[in-house]
């Protein structure tokens, strides 16, 4: 989650910088919409902790002794 919210942060900052680069070559680009920012970090976030969280679940069920001899 950690490399998460640093590539979200990176990103938010390179679409606030090149954002005066779209409105100088694109026509009706507004350079902040906070609304559209928030809601991609927001979804890109609930698709880290689903990743995340789905084969966490998974290797809870297992019983660590049965893993371990497994190897």
């Amino acid at each position: 989650m950690a490399l998460a919210i640093v590539g979200i942060v990176i990103g938010l900052v390179a679409a606030f910088g090149l954002g005066q680069v779209m409105v100088a070559n694109l026509f009706g680009v507004i350079r902040l919409d906070v609304m559209t920012f928030v809601i991609v970090a927001a979804a890109l976030a609930l698709v880290v902790v689903v990743a995340g969280a789905v084969p966490a679940r998974r290797a809870m069920r297992i019983d660590p002794m049965s893993a371990l001899r497994a190897q």
